[in-house]
């Protein structure tokens, strides 16, 4: 920086800013004695937080051991469920056309109605069956078999090798 090519406004900013700096510094000081005076009284109450934390502690392990149960009788409440993926492919397809409305989906599933939309709007959007049918409703589109698997119009009929 070039103390000759400073403008009159440049050079008050800069004393401004020395002067707020300085302010501070002051400020920092007058903490740091505080926390001196504090950390020197600390000393005299040692003998009473040693105590004290031993207390803590046998707190501590008795809450540890009450959480330990009562997560494990959550658990044990808790139903295993399957992947919302898996459950919601399976409710679109058994829905047929029409198709379910994201709320119906996740009263059924027991989620809130944003995950659903959320599942939808994100993987469900890698499903090239998944159609949205109307506002908030989805349906399951079956893909149409190809050419090759349909059934011949006479089902005993025996199968003719192509012509040469």
């Amino acid at each position: 920086m070039d103390i000759t090519k400073l403008t009159p406004k440049q050079l008050q900013n800069i004393l401004r800013l020395m002067k707020e700096k300085e302010a501070l510094l002051a400020k920092i000081a007058a903490i740091d004695e505080q926390l001196r005076a504090l950390s020197a009284s600390d000393e005299t109450h040692l003998e009473n937080t040693t105590a004290s934390r031993a207390s803590r502690k046998r707190r501590s392990k008795r809450n540890t051991r009450i959480g330990k149960a009562v997560q494990a009788k959550r658990t044990a409440n808790k139903k295993k469920s399957l992947p919302l993926k898996k459950l919601i492919v399976d409710l679109l397809q058994t829905a047929g056309p029409e198709g379910l409305a994201v709320r119906d989906i996740a009263e059924k599933l027991g989620v809130p109605n944003n995950n659903i939309f959320s599942w939808f709007y994100t993987t469900g959007k890698k499903f090239s069956n998944i159609i949205k049918v109307g506002d908030g409703r989805f349906a399951w589109q079956v893909s149409n078999p190809s050419p090759e698997s349909t059934p011949t119009s006479e089902p005993n009929s025996i199968p003719q090798p192509p012509a040469n």
